[in-house]
């Protein structure tokens, strides 16, 4: 899907700190609100920490594959995490719900994983394909909690604003108004994210070529990610392609910001 972001991570439990940060920020990215995304992140915890002990039987012994994004059913709009690996097959049929006895010397602790996962997430799919095993998990949008237009620090002194849905007359307003503040506080190194974007009209289109001539006049520069299908026909269409400098993910274009190409 064009909105999907991807990292790959080596199978060790030191590492699922790093998975657990690139879900957080894709579902806050995608509009959870914050205890939504802590969901996300204690299931991926979970999920990543059972594919090293028990798909893997131990650490070093292959790669975890991370996938996030978003997909419209018929109740809304949804976060999805896939994790893939190479491991021994895992049923989760044959894990047994822990019994939450009220005396804790009865307390049986196993499947505690399994079990927050189930809690947590809204629905959880596995599959299985030799070699390789499969784990998805969804999430709900809520769509009032689910903001149109945000920003946030990225890396160092960039700032990321992303925009999700239509950027046309009834956002263009929001963007603006959070491009503006920003380069009014002295924040000149942007990144938008479009990866959650639908649709862009001329209206979009000046906010964001403002905003960039805006942050290069005082030293800065705005860059684009996730920029995919008609979006990007959209862009190429009046050759703003070369106006802008475009990159798959947030962290490529932040790093070409605090790195620039002629340094």
């Amino acid at each position: 899907m064009p909105n999907e972001q991807n990292l790959v991570i080596p199978g060790q439990y030191d590492s699922i700190q790093q998975a657990c940060q690139f879900v957080g920020d894709a579902a806050e990215s995608a509009g959870l609100d914050s205890q939504s995304v802590f969901h996300v992140q204690l299931a991926v915890d979970e999920a990543c920490a059972n594919i090293v002990e028990h798909a893997y039987e131990g650490e070093g012994k292959g790669d975890i594959c991370i996938t996030c994004g978003t997909d419209d059913v018929r109740e809304g709009t949804r976060f999805y995490v896939r994790l893939e690996d190479q491991g021994q097959p895992f049923d989760p049929d044959v894990v047994a719900t822990p019994s939450l006895a009220t005396d804790a010397d009865e307390l049986k602790i196993g499947g505690l994983g399994m079990l927050f996962m189930r809690k947590v997430m809204d629905q959880i799919e596995f599959s299985f394909r030799p070699g390789s095993n499969e784990l998805v998990m969804f999430k709900r949008i809520e769509e009032e909690t689910a903001p149109r237009v945000w920003h946030r620090p990225l890396e160092q002194s960039v700032f990321l604003v992303g925009a999700r849905g239509r950027l046309d007359h009834t956002t263009v307003l929001d963007m603006e108004t959070a491009l503006n503040q920003l380069l009014s506080a002295g924040h000149v190194q942007l990144v938008v994210d479009l990866s959650q974007a639908s649709y862009i009209n001329s209206g979009g289109l000046r906010a964001l070529v403002s905003a960039w001539r805006a942050a290069r006049k005082q030293g800065g520069d705005l860059h684009l990610c996730g920029v995919h299908g008609r979006l990007r026909e959209i862009i190429e269409m009046v050759g703003f392609e070369r106006v802008f400098q475009i990159h798959s993910t947030p962290s490529e274009a932040a790093n070409a910001l605090i790195v620039p190409s002629d340094a």
